[in-house]
């Protein structure tokens, strides 16, 4: 059973819908969201970046699904060498004069390191509010009076021509707009207007406020975080990635399932969705753009990040210093859905509890694979799982059920940092109003 997960999990990314688990940032500990603005900061541009805590060594143990770049290496070195620095002075009498200057280089650096994604995601804000209006309609109503100014050929500006000073003053602007009870009133009386600015300001703001409580966590809680990150290192845990062979392709494994659904049944409703469309129709419709594995049943994979992290610590025997079977990851975003099932049935294998923070974005990705020479009896249960998840999709698009909603929750970058009220003393405003 566990040798055909590969080709489920290729139908379940082409048929799942993105289905997030309900998230309740309030009920997360202050650990989790540390270390998971710690990761956010140090993901860059990657797609993924979790991270752990080895007490004992002092050390950030880090893993990624790509290799470690140079450039990487350079920003791990200068943001750890500014994290010991300002660690070691917050015990200074006089720290907020102190640590006022290594918060300003700390800040440019993070925000030159993940300006690229800053500028996506305000590139993608300004292009999905356009969306919503006609371009020339908008055009007529706000915008003809600049019309002469198309005789001067005045260049565009490119939002990549920001500077990092600004690119950091609009993320902070934008926090205070995320955090206001401005927001917070459109939002609880106009759902439909304010909670896609509200979404988008909260990203734009996500390095900010991650800025901000990595931070404001440093000083408050001198006793849990100082004596480590005095003296902090870092390390890299190495990606794996591999070829898989397909025990049967994606093909015959939806043939299989769709014969189970529709083909070995008595059950009336069952049958009934199949009447208006049949295997090969259904096929050709959702699943062509799976064709070409039928030619290749050695797909290169990868085993993901999370997991990765997870694999280095149970070959290591790397347990927590305190008497506790709670492992904090910090995640840069949510886990996908293989890797929510997987670690469910490694937390209880092993007796342990390895909290990311948030649980699943429902998305899966078909280069998922799992460790080698695991369990089957592990690999069993997500195998179930996802079948059960392509059955569920099968039956909706069968029923010409359309996707629910815009996807663009699904795999973006967690933000669990939002800030209470007594912590706006920590943004710096004289940085805001540049």
């Amino acid at each position: 059973m566990a040798d055909t997960i590969h080709s489920y999990v290729m139908l379940c990314r082409e048929l799942s819908f993105s289905e997030e688990k309900t998230r309740d940032p309030q009920s997360s500990s202050e650990e989790a969201k540390f270390l998971s603005s710690l990761a956010l900061i140090l993901n860059g541009n990657q797609q993924y970046t979790p991270m752990y805590v080895h007490e004992a060594e002092k050390t950030i143990l880090v893993a990624r699904n790509e290799k470690i770049r140079s450039t990487d290496k350079r920003y791990f070195d200068r943001f750890f060498r500014q994290i010991r620095t300002y660690a070691g002075t917050c015990f200074d009498r006089d720290k907020a004069t102190t640590t006022a200057g290594i918060t300003a280089q700390l800040r440019s650096l993070i925000f030159e390191y993940n300006s690229e994604k800053i500028v996506n995601r305000f590139e993608a804000s300004t292009q999905s509010q356009s969306e919503a209006v006609d371009r020339q309609s908008f055009y007529t109503q706000y915008l003809e009076g600049i019309d002469n100014i198309e005789q001067n050929h005045v260049p565009n500006v490119s939002l990549m021509k920001l500077t990092d000073q600004q690119l950091l003053s609009a993320t902070g602007i934008a926090v205070l707009l995320y955090e206001s009870r401005l927001f917070q009133y459109m939002l609880n009386n106009f759902p439909e207007t304010a909670s896609r600015g509200v979404y988008y300001f909260e990203k734009i703001s996500a390095h900010y406020r991650s800025t901000n409580l990595l931070l404001k966590c440093l000083i408050s809680q001198k006793d849990r975080y100082l004596q480590i990150y005095k003296v902090v290192s870092w390390k890299i845990v190495e990606p794996i990635k591999e070829k898989r062979s397909l025990i049967i392709t994606p093909r015959k494994a939806f043939e299989n399932i769709w014969k189970d659904m529709f083909e070995s049944t008595s059950s009336p409703s069952t049958l009934n969705l199949s009447e208006a469309i049949d295997r090969q129709s259904f096929y050709t419709q959702h699943l062509e753009g799976i064709d070409n594995i039928e030619q290749n049943h050695v797909p290169n994979v990868c085993l993901h990040a999370e997991i990765l992290l997870i694999d280095f610590l149970l070959k290591n025997s790397i347990n927590e210093t305190i008497n506790t079977n709670d492992v904090e990851i910090g995640i840069s975003k949510m886990s996908c859905l293989p890797c929510s099932y997987y670690i469910e049935e490694l937390n209880k294998k092993y007796s342990r509890f390895f909290c990311l923070l948030g649980s699943t974005h429902g998305k899966t990705y078909p280069k998922w694979t799992y460790r080698n020479n695991e369990d089957s009896s592990i690999l069993n249960v997500i195998n179930e799982k996802l079948i059960d998840k392509v059955k569920q999709s099968i039956k909706r698009r069968c029923l010409q059920t359309n996707r629910a909603g815009p996807v663009k929750s699904g795999d973006s970058d967690i933000m669990h940092t939002s800030l209470g009220e007594d912590e706006f003393d920590s943004i710096d405003f004289d940085i805001i109003r540049y």
